[in-house]
């Protein structure tokens, strides 16, 4: 394990730290998208700049990385980790890092939550108004790995941004050995379903054809789109790991990482990737 502050010219994963259990999990699960990106690992405390002991808080903020440093080596994979304390409002800051980031992790709930109204409204603005990719961590056991049938799920639609979200879920597929499941539009006459051009759907057809033999690197799956994407979360919420939806579908978005999805998904070991095109600075 290397402890490097200097990111050099590869952009880090962050994670947002805040000492809950949550984000002990976001950390976890973030050493697969450092390692799969070849990218650091970066984690952030923001001490609330609205607090009135910020000595006290900066005190806890090095305990709660040392925590979370403690709890990404016991995943036994070699990765570049770095630690850094902030101060100020934590969704903003997170969201400053977001710049420089090739994904942003948070915890779906932190530490500081308490009100039903407010639970999970960090990670909620940090998803909705990031630069990059954002992951939203829901992980019932830090360490436990999932059963390969645990289902990453892609959620296409007719926009160019599909392109991107199609392979962020092939890649998440990939590095945690999960088959993939599209949800998108109608069928096309190759027997696949129809998606954004012809470009995409060729991609996503040929990924189902290869599903079919002994070699292909993911298991692909393809149905169309639910008219409800809450009912269907209701229906296959324990079933899935990750869902991953693009940024261009806002209404969507708010639906996943708002109330409502939370409440669907709070009992479950199912996160969410708010997928973007990265904004480079």
């Amino acid at each position: 394990m290397t402890h490097m502050m200097d990111t050099g010219p590869t952009p880090p994963v962050v994670v947002g730290i805040d000492g809950s259990k949550q984000a002990l999990r976001a950390a976890s699960w973030a050493v697969d998208e450092a390692v799969g990106r070849e990218a650091p690992l970066h984690l952030v405390y923001v001490v609330d700049s609205r607090t009135d002991d910020s000595a006290v808080d900066r005190t806890g903020a090095r305990l709660a990385l040392d925590q979370a440093e403690r709890s990404v080596e016991a995943a036994g994979q070699h990765v570049e980790l770095e630690s850094e304390i902030l101060c100020g409002d934590p969704a903003a800051m997170l969201i400053e890092a977001s710049r420089n980031a090739q994904l942003v992790c948070v915890g779906a709930k932190g530490k500081h939550d308490s009100e039903p109204a407010r639970r999970g409204i960090t990670s909620s603005v940090v998803a909705e108004s990031a630069f990059c990719p954002v992951a939203i961590i829901r992980r019932r056991h830090t360490h436990r790995q999932f059963p390969n049938d645990r289902w990453v799920v892609a959620v296409l639609d007719e926009s160019p941004i599909s392109h991107g979200v199609l392979q962020a879920a092939l890649d998440e597929a990939e590095w945690r050995g999960a088959p993939l499941l599209a949800l998108t539009s109608l069928p096309s006459r190759s027997g696949g379903l129809r998606t954004t051009d012809d470009d995409l759907r060729a991609k996503l057809d040929r990924y189902l054809q290869d599903t079919d033999g002994d070699g292909a690197d993911v298991r692909v799956y393809a149905l169309p789109t639910p008219a409800n994407m809450a009912d269907l979360l209701a229906e296959t919420a324990g079933i899935d790991q990750l869902v991953v939806v693009g940024m261009n579908n806002p209404s969507l978005v708010a639906e996943l990482v708002g109330p409502q999805g939370r409440s669907l998904l709070r009992k479950t070991n199912c996160s969410v990737l708010v997928f973007r095109e990265r904004q480079v600075p």
